[in-house]
């Protein structure tokens, strides 16, 4: 009904004006999670993303604060793609007044049907134990909240999913243009280029995304940005590099079988998303090459196995590597050995299983989910290995592990880490500093603007000034819960970034360090 008034308001009176194209930054910004934007247009309100916070307690706190805009006074709502710190909060905000579309690749859509529905049960589940736990401590303390959203309103959200296929335009107003354009990150993400009519200009403001690493053999590359006025683009490896693809595989087979080799367990916690296929994907080929000794793989996510079920829905989104290898029928998400367990009871079986084995299991930075009991069954024994692939954010136990803390509190219980920790840098789903310039460089004009965000301070600062030294770019690192006037002439906007570019910033980051650097190793 929302978007049938809004229709009929535009043909009768025009668009509502307003005095100027202003971004609003809710989220992701000098860090890597909560991303969330809204842009102030001519016909209303535009929120790219509507993500969860998640890593340490206190941005986790913040997916409980009263949203800066009411939700039925969002127009549209626009997702980059399905991953939760990008599409995870939007079952909280349809509970609390969105009335409208979620625009979304339709790989996006398939993949946020499942993650949302998994993400409220998580919450649900939280909730439960947050109250067992207050009721057996005597209920001195506040009642604690109920869960941050419900399955049915997960359900709600995924009802409102309206799919838009890459490079289509889509007038959502008279004066809105919208366009999704291949970021080549995960399954269906995608850069978000919206133009804006205002007066007898048009300005184009464009969201990256996240951005893929390239190379991968699932998806296609990202492809190339388009001419944009203002540019709001991620720099969560902005300060690094990665081991490139030939010898991140290497040291994959060899970790893998220096552990395998002596009958010990590997424990890989992995984003059920992007991160556990393509894994699947390097040990389909190792197995096939016959490249390491036996042994058996698990699955144990119930996301995982949804996910792996959707990627097989979606050919369109796949690389020509891929293309070819089924073609030759080979199932590159299959292979002798693999097991897929989706009940808790097939979980639990996983410890009697004779080793050596492989488990990969979520949430990838170990802050919730099965890969919690694994790490309390195997953290002990010096004969396994952790083997984190993906980033870990700061305070999640996956990081505190990976940087050597030990013990560690997991469910309530005080665990040494014995097992052998290692990561692997390589297997990420973002392009590292050298992606992101290459990325930029492909942009046909210089923006007037980049805004430099989805990144710690470190890697934000550093890919700022990588950004003004090899292109000259007016590029600022802007504030969590800043507001810019987005006009070409804003001589306030031109101060700000003069200013920060004159402030002795270094002290929040350290230069870029090649990839095998062991304080930046980053998977």
């Amino acid at each position: 009904m929302g978007a049938l008034l809004d229709r009929l308001r535009d043909a009768i009176i025009g668009p509502r004006r307003s005095s100027a194209l202003k971004l609003h930054l809710r989220g992701a910004v000098r860090n890597v999670t909560g991303s969330c934007y809204v842009v102030e247009t001519p016909s209303g309100l535009l929120m790219v993303d509507c993500g969860l916070y998640q890593g340490a307690r206190r941005l986790e706190e913040l997916n409980w604060r009263p949203f800066a805009f009411s939700p039925a006074d969002i127009r549209w709502l626009v997702l980059t793609h399905a991953h939760i710190d990008h599409s995870g909060l939007t079952p909280r905000f349809v509970a609390e007044g969105y009335e409208r579309d979620i625009i979304a690749h339709p790989a996006t859509c398939d993949l946020a049907d499942i993650m949302l529905r998994d993400s409220a049960h998580i919450q649900e589940e939280d909730a439960a134990w947050a109250e067992k736990k207050w009721r057996r401590g005597g209920r001195k303390t506040a009642r604690p909240p109920g869960p941050l959203y419900t399955l049915e309103d997960a359900e709600a959200a995924v009802a409102r999913l309206r799919p838009l296929p890459y490079d289509q335009v889509v007038d959502l107003a008279p004066d809105v243009r919208l366009r999704l354009i291949d970021a080549g990150h995960i399954l269906g993400s995608a850069t978000v280029e919206v133009s804006v009519r205002d007066g007898d200009r048009t300005l184009r403001l464009t969201f990256s995304g996240d951005i893929g690493a390239g190379e991968s053999p699932i998806i296609r590359d990202p492809q190339p940005p388009p001419t944009t006025d203002f540019l709001v683009m991620e720099s969560t490896y902005g300060d690094r590099l990665h081991d490139r693809t030939q010898a991140r595989n290497e040291r994959f087979r060899a970790i893998l079988t220096e552990t395998l080799g002596r009958k010990g367990c590997v424990v890989i916690p992995a984003f059920s998303v992007g991160r556990t296929q393509e894994l699947l994907y390097a040990l389909n080929e190792l197995e096939q090459a016959h490249a390491l000794p036996p042994f058996t793989a698990f699955v144990d996510s119930p996301l995982a196995i949804g996910a792996t079920r959707v990627f097989r829905k979606h050919p369109e989104c796949f690389s020509r590597v891929i293309l070819d290898d089924i073609a030759s029928g080979d199932d590159p998400f299959d292979f002798p050995g693999l097991r897929m367990t989706q009940t808790v009871e097939e979980s639990k079986q996983i410890n009697h299983a004779p080793p050596p084995y492989i488990v990969l299991s979520a949430a990838g930075m170990c802050n919730a989910g099965r890969i919690r009991h694994h790490l309390i069954n195997h953290l002990e024994n010096p004969n396994d290995l952790i083997l984190f692939v993906g980033y870990q954010g700061e305070n999640t136990l996956g990081r505190l592990i990976r940087d050597g803390r030990s013990p560690v509190r997991i469910l309530g219980r005080q665990v040494s880490v014995r097992a052998k920790v290692r990561a692997i840098d390589g297997f990420s789903a973002h392009a590292d500093r050298d992606g992101l310039l290459r990325w930029f460089a492909a942009i046909p004009q210089p923006p007037a603007l980049t805004l430099v965000t989805h990144g710690e301070p470190r890697a934000s600062f550093a890919f700022r000034d990588a950004l003004q030294e090899q292109f000259g770019a007016r590029a600022l690192v802007p504030e969590l819960g800043g507001a810019l006037d987005l006009s070409p002439d804003n001589r306030d906007l031109q101060q700000q970034v003069a200013e920060q570019e004159n402030r002795a910033d270094r002290a929040q980051w350290v230069p870029v360090t090649d990839a095998g650097g062991a304080e930046l190793e980053e998977a």
